[in-house]
């Protein structure tokens, strides 16, 4: 008989939104729908009109309805001036994330506990704004905590992005292993922001010097993506971000985690209070060390990954790093029953 000391749950980013995201859960989990309630009265406008309805149109529409209803002025004003889907945008699109990825992990123990198990695990991580929701399963901040947190920083990552006004991410990919990314940065004063694979990492700068890097990038015979986000996450550029929600986090009620979380700034396990504020801080600034991540995690024993949220980003990344260990995926009813067959095959 298996147990829970060879698991880790992993919680997805900002980039695996999706319209539709949630809603299944909202509809057959108590605890989930519970999640969600509370998360549109904390945040002060309804999550439910952005992420259920799978036509974008419609769901903004209801979105603006709703603003409207409710004599919302400002979330009118800004989405008054979007060109793009605004459950992209990272103000409305991180907390519509941390709170889908907590819905899921509460149904996923709703279900567990109707079949006689308790959830565990050894360790947990997220990607960038992922962390949050490992931060949550890990007993390290609650629901109230966690979106007050996320909301502020949407809002600070956003705001800064806005003010720089001409810089970005570059996604730079490869079927064979990219070798020295500096080889790239440093021709065109790019930076390193997101270590996500041997086969996938992402640069930031500003725009001009982006389009060097793809056409060094190019040359090297790379593949070079522009992403689209709102601003240079994860450098140096950032640091007006990282200070304010420094000051926030002051603010905040974060407590000792029952569980070690893999900071992705260090790739060390943290559990106190202090170094997770620092963490939180760091990580709007600093590179993500996603990879390192992992191979921590591996290198510590674990031989299970559970990514708990939107889309299936995570465990692409980690069928990357090393395709001999196990993961599952879970976002709606559908695959985390399925999930759950196979956990409790796992661990028979």
């Amino acid at each position: 008989m298996k147990d829970f000391s060879k698991i880790a749950l992993i919680f997805p980013g900002q980039g695996s939104q999706y319209s539709g995201m949630g809603g299944d859960l909202y509809e057959k989990f108590p605890a989930s729908r519970t999640v969600f309630d509370r998360a549109n009265q904390i945040l002060g406008y309804n999550l439910c009109h952005l992420c259920f309805d799978k036509d974008e149109k419609r769901s903004l529409e209801k979105f603006k309805t709703w603003l409207e209803n409710v004599g919302d002025r400002l979330h009118l004003e800004f989405i008054g001036r979007l060109g793009t889907r605004i459950l992209d945008q990272t103000r409305y699109s991180q907390p519509a994330i941390f709170t889908a990825s907590v819905a899921c992990y509460e149904a996923f123990r709703e279900l567990l506990k109707e079949r006689g198990l308790a959830l565990d695990f050894y360790v947990t991580a997220g990607h960038s704004l992922g962390e949050y929701a490992a931060l949550y399963a890990a007993g390290a901040i609650d629901l109230e905590t966690g979106v007050r947190l996320v909301k502020a920083r949407g809002e600070f990552m956003q705001s800064c992005g806005e003010e720089i006004g001409n810089a970005g991410l570059l996604s730079i990919l490869s079927r064979e292993k990219i070798g020295d990314i500096e080889v790239v940065c440093k021709s065109s004063k790019t930076y390193t922001a997101l270590y996500n694979t041997d086969f996938q990492i992402v640069v930031g700068g500003f725009d001009d010097n982006l389009k060097n890097a793809k056409r060094v990038a190019e040359q090297m015979g790379l593949k070079a993506i522009p992403l689209k986000v709102s601003g240079p996450f994860h450098t140096y550029l950032m640091k007006p971000a990282a200070e304010k929600m420094e000051t926030f986090i002051k603010k905040m009620d974060l407590r000792l985690a029952r569980r070690p979380i893999i900071a992705n700034t260090s790739a060390q396990g943290i559990v106190d209070p202090r170094h997770i504020a620092e963490e939180l801080v760091s990580q709007i600034h600093n590179p993500i060390l996603w990879k390192s991540c992992v191979d921590k995690m591996i290198a510590s024993g674990v031989e299970l990954f559970i990514e708990i949220g939107p889309g299936k980003v995570l465990t692409g990344m980690i069928s990357k790093i090393n395709p001999n260990v196990k993961f599952l995926n879970m976002e709606d009813k559908a695959s985390m029953e399925k999930a759950i067959q196979e956990l409790e095959t796992y661990l028979s």
